[in-house]
């Protein structure tokens, strides 16, 4: 039987938490599948910096397959290029304990 895939938004959202940031979950549910914001954030968050961070919370193991399928976006560029931010975040287990293992900040191409 296939494992359930682990859920991390509640690990995105005290690190956003412990870093002075807002935010909240942007994801939601339609049919079956999750739809994410702009197809692309599963969290927006407030950054200390005043500006608006968005989120793809992942499997450390997923990380390039989401940073690809976000550069796919047409939305991303929009997105950057209007003062927003984006990163992928990849979590996994380490000493037992769930951590942020990666983070991968998204630049506009130049």
């Amino acid at each position: 039987m296939p494992r359930k895939p682990r859920n991390f938004t509640p690990y995105a959202r005290k690190l956003c938490e412990e870093m002075g940031w807002v935010g909240d979950l942007t994801e939601r549910w339609a049919g079956g599948y999750k739809i994410d914001y702009l197809g692309m954030f599963d969290f927006l968050a407030l950054n200390t910096a005043g500006s608006a961070m968005g989120i793809q919370i992942t499997s450390n193991e997923n990380v390039p397959a989401r940073v690809k399928k976000m550069k796919a976006n047409p939305n991303l560029a929009k997105w950057l290029e209007n003062g927003g931010e984006a990163e992928v975040w990849g979590f996994g287990k380490k000493n037992n304990r769930i951590l942020l293992l990666r983070r991968v900040r998204l630049e506009e191409e130049k």
